[in-house]
């Protein structure tokens, strides 16, 4: 098929599922999708083929596959995509030049360049969709679900609960006895719900052992935000990434300017845009760690007594209550500080080293509501 100049669009009602467009000529083809009702494209996406396509020149940007796409020797030549569809194109061909677009900004790379990212990241997608244990020495019910193939969020907590848990043992050994009682009630979990709730509580009670993390040097400010590329940290050193680094901030679907003042409090500003263009934002200033929670927290409408959290940081990652969607009951005045549409959530945020142009430019935005 011929579909050169061609141009893709409207509406999350229809569907792509199984469309066959191996070896189509798809020369300067444009998807053009939002994230709207009106100028959203077909959620049912399943079982995509673009077997040897010719994508020279177009534009796929605005489309994610999720994995759920064939691009198998598809052509790429002066092609633009966006770093959350490079895992998709492991397989594909790469010529000469293509672009790496995210928001307003794009970067011109080469086939060893993006090959490169697609292997840095692949490579990071097989370790981080591993639990702290070898699942093929899994015996227990509770371990054989957390290996399943639906269970992924509950191993980014197993990875996280054994990393607290290591830092924390050399200064307090007593904390094996906690540990392996814990074990022993996790192991009685037969079902996900039941695995995510012992471990949000354990990673809760580890983090308020270790203390008030130093997240950023006092009198500093650093940028947060979602990784839509997972890449190693080896790789995050490189020239390479450096190159890309405006292009993933671009590309961010969420957000968070973190600034420390000489006095140690802590101020945040930020957003999310989800489905819809439903938005969250996070907005808090002379915020403190509250040793009980291990929290960020600034004061709450509840009483002087009482500290709303606002964030909490682990490694070089921070993350909202209830990821924007904080129950009152729960996190008691996080509303004030947090929020979201129904759509739109505030997810784990990462530190991205970028340059003091961009900080002042982030923060100007924020500072005039832009």
């Amino acid at each position: 098929a011929d579909l050169s100049d061609g141009w893709f669009d409207g509406g999350w009602d229809g569907s792509i599922e199984n469309w066959k467009a191996d070896k189509a000529r798809l020369v300067n083809f444009t998807f053009s999708c939002g994230i709207t009702l009106g100028d959203g494209c077909p959620l049912d996406r399943q079982n995509v083929s673009f077997i040897g396509a010719d994508f020279s020149g177009a534009n796929i940007s605005s489309y994610r596959l999720w994995g759920q796409g064939n691009y198998s020797a598809a052509i790429f030549d002066g092609t633009r995509f966006e770093p959350a569809q490079m895992l998709d194109l492991i397989n594909a061909e790469f010529r000469n030049n293509n672009f790496l677009v995210g928001g307003g900004e794009e970067v011109e790379l080469n086939a060893d360049e993006i090959n490169q990212i697609i292997l840095d990241a692949t490579e990071v997608r097989k370790t981080n969709d591993r639990p702290s244990f070898d699942c093929a020495k899994a015996r227990s019910i509770a371990e054989k679900e957390i290996c399943g193939e639906y269970a992924s969020d509950v191993r980014a907590l197993d990875r996280r609960m054994a990393s607290l848990y290591a830092t924390i043992r050399p200064k307090y050994p007593a904390i094996a006895s906690s540990q392996k009682t814990w074990i022993a009630n996790r192991n009685s979990c037969a079902d996900r719900a039941c695995l995510l709730s012992a471990y949000q509580k354990r990673v809760s009670q580890l983090m308020v052992s270790i203390g008030e993390p130093e997240v950023i040097s006092p009198g500093t400010s650093a940028l947060f935000i979602n990784d839509t590329l997972e890449l190693s940290d080896a790789f995050r050193s490189s020239g390479l990434f450096r190159k890309i680094t405006p292009v993933l901030v671009g590309a961010s679907s969420a957000e968070a300017l973190l600034t420390r003042e000489r006095d140690g409090r802590y101020s945040i500003t930020g957003e999310a845009v989800g489905a819809n263009a439903h938005l969250c934002s996070v907005d808090g200033q002379g915020l403190r760690f509250d040793p009980r929670t291990g929290w960020f927290a600034g004061p709450s409408e509840n009483g002087p007594m009482r500290r709303a959290a606002v964030f909490r940081s682990f490694d070089d990652r921070i993350e909202f209550p209830g990821d924007g969607h904080a129950d009152d009951t729960e996190f008691p005045g996080s509303g004030d500080y947090v929020s979201c549409g129904a759509r739109a959530v505030l997810p784990e945020l990462r530190q991205i080293d970028v340059d003091a142009a961009l900080l002042d430019q982030r923060a100007k935005a924020y500072s005039e509501g832009d």
